[in-house]
């Protein structure tokens, strides 16, 4: 990996405020994968496909590694953009819900997790 980011003249920091993968060349260019500044939020779109047309989904999702049944999974929260909400709200609500699920999982483990989908999800 070293190898291949030496090549590629992309620089590892590994803390701080500019930590993550950048360009040499534009530090302040990172990498896709980081797109939002934030671990474990991103920023992505997908096309949905109807009769009348297509329409583009825009969104900010943040990822979780502990779902709400307690087990390992790979899932994503998404908050959508564009008619009922602006981009930064969208992105506000996706790092809130990071924020509080790594506190939750930080302070409570597996149970703490259970507890915050279940306080979530409340109406």
């Amino acid at each position: 990996l070293r190898e291949t980011l030496e090549e590629r003249s992309i620089a590892f920091v590994p803390t701080g405020r500019r930590r993550g993968m950048m360009f040499a060349e534009n530090p302040e260019r990172r990498l896709r994968s980081n797109s939002s500044g934030r671990t474990g939020v991103y920023r992505g779109e997908h096309e949905r496909r109807r009769s009348t047309g297509t329409q583009v989904v825009r969104y900010y999702a943040a990822s979780y590694a502990i779902g709400p049944d307690g087990k390992r999974t790979n899932r994503a929260k998404r908050f959508h953009y564009g008619t009922e909400r602006s981009e930064e709200e969208a992105r506000a609500l996706a790092v809130e819900f990071r924020e509080q699920w790594e506190r939750a999982f930080l302070e409570g483990g597996v149970r703490g997790v259970k507890a915050f989908f279940k306080a979530w999800s409340a109406p």
